[in-house]
């Protein structure tokens, strides 16, 4: 028969994975509204898409069900994965970035904001722009979110810009296929 003496390393190890079970998983950190914007600027530019700003309130039923409905519809996700870059700001935290694009979102949420990649407003919309009653119009949400999607880069003009600009350079050019088809 094998003898086993316990060990006090084995022992501290399961007593901490034991409390690591326990412990709530940790709450991200919520990033300024300035900060959010400005990422899904950058990630916009970069890929040919525009921003969607959500003006949101923690404890709105539309909010959540404007979020809900955001992930779970198949159109309006699909379009937005594709199309657009969101930002989710509390909308009296970014009062001042609405004020800065003459946008009173503050008063009546959710709110969305449509920015092209540059920061240059494209579409203002308010709750009672597609909330019909107390439920979201997401055919009428859709329709209007189609209308303010970028349109599509020449991609021969993109490629010999960028043919150019590395030969001047002197780096290499990595093509890199982006489109929703």
């Amino acid at each position: 028969m094998i003898k086993v003496r316990p060990s006090p390393v084995v022992a501290v190890l399961c007593a901490g994975f034991a409390m690591a079970q326990d412990k709530p998983a940790p709450t991200p950190v919520t990033k300024s509204p300035q900060a959010a914007i400005a990422a899904a600027m950058a990630k916009a530019k970069a890929h040919n898409k525009c921003v969607l700003v959500v003006f949101e309130q923690q404890d709105n039923k539309l909010c959540a069900e404007l979020a809900k409905t955001m992930k779970a519809h198949r159109d309006l996700s699909t379009l937005l994965r594709y199309e657009f870059d969101v930002a989710t700001v509390d909308a009296t935290a970014a009062a001042d970035e609405a004020k800065a694009r003459d946008f009173t979102a503050a008063k009546e949420v959710p709110a969305l904001l449509v920015l092209s990649a540059d920061d240059k407003v494209l579409g203002k919309f308010t709750a009672k722009d597609f909330v019909e009653g107390d439920a979201l119009n997401t055919a009428s949400l859709i329709a209007k979110l189609k209308e303010l999607k970028s349109a599509p880069l020449d991609a021969e003009k993109v490629l010999a810009e960028g043919l150019s600009t590395a030969k001047k350079t002197n780096f290499r050019v990595f093509l890199r296929f982006d489109a929703p088809w």
